[in-house]
């Protein structure tokens, strides 16, 4: 990064909020905790549900084991600003934009050393977990247009570089996309990029070495989707419960090709790790 400091302000939420509006793309309406009428203004022009979510988002997950509070009331908002604040955490009010998980979608791009997007793909959400507010579990690769024509232009825009993956969601009343957040990190979903044509640590690799790294974009579905099976049944299992998904929907999803999390048969190791992990716990459960 040129500008010192660029991640750490795209990481905080409120900053992410201001360097959306003044590029003009569309994010949820946000009411910052610090106004003396936060609640009031909650109540006129968000509504609820609404969330109240972090500016720091790892800071609160080690606090809270959330990604946010869900709140239905004026009561909800202000006991989860006050648990959050007690803390030395600061949050701020958003309102929830209507849609299914399957609405969530990725723009995940790479910016050469001039701001430029070089390569790109789209993926769609299918499940996360923890279910409704968590990370990706099940996602496929697919060509949307329209995300890149949003998100090229912005991370141009904020001078950004490198790779970088742009969660949006699609309002299900109006069409429109609105960004959610901006993963200043290689993310979960490398193996599914990686196996949809774009290997995007080695493209790091080759421009700080010196390399030409050339441009790519997939622009077309190629029937790939990530998955982490762990989470994914345990996901499976609470759509189910709740009745968001039927048994049908689930085994529909599963006729893609996969790019599982985890397991590869040319590098299985990161796999016995994880069941030893697993097993572990198990066993800690059943001593303890």
């Amino acid at each position: 990064m040129t500008e010192a400091g660029l991640w750490t302000k795209i990481m905080d939420k409120q900053e992410l909020h201001s360097l959306a509006v003044k590029h003009d793309v569309r994010v949820p309406e946000t009411i910052r905790t610090t106004e003396a009428d936060y609640v009031e203004r909650v109540n006129k022009e968000i509504g609820y549900p609404c969330i109240v979510k972090p500016t720091d988002s790892p800071a609160f997950m080690a606090k809270f084991r959330a990604k946010m509070f869900m709140c239905h009331n004026h009561e909800d908002v202000t006991n989860a600003v006050n648990k959050a604040h007690k803390e030395g955490l600061e949050v701020i009010v958003q309102r929830i934009i209507p849609g299914f998980d399957d609405h969530m979608y990725t723009f995940d791009a790479y910016l050469n050393q001039d701001s430029r997007v070089t390569h790109w793909m789209t993926c769609q959400k299918y499940r996360q977990y923890p279910i409704n507010f968590g990370a990706s579990v099940y996602t496929k690769q697919r060509h949307v247009q329209e995300l890149y024509d949003i998100g090229a232009p912005f991370m141009e825009a904020i001078g950004y570089k490198g790779f970088g993956e742009i969660e949006f969601k699609k309002d299900e009343k109006t069409g429109n996309f609105y960004l959610i957040e901006i993963n200043v990190r290689t993310t979960t979903l490398n193996t599914l990029l990686d196996k949809c044509g774009i290997n995007f640590p080695l493209l790091a690799y080759e421009e700080l070495t010196g390399g030409n790294i050339g441009s790519k974009a997939v622009t077309h579905d190629t029937g790939i989707a990530f998955r982490y099976l762990f989470e994914d049944i345990i996901a499976i299992r609470e759509y189910i419960k709740t009745k968001q998904l039927s048994l049908f929907e689930i085994l529909k999803s599963l006729k893609y090709k996969k790019a599982p999390a985890i397991w590869s048969i040319d590098d299985p190791a990161p796999a016995f790790s994880f069941i030893g992990i697993l097993m572990k716990k198990v066993k800690k459960r059943l001593v303890g």
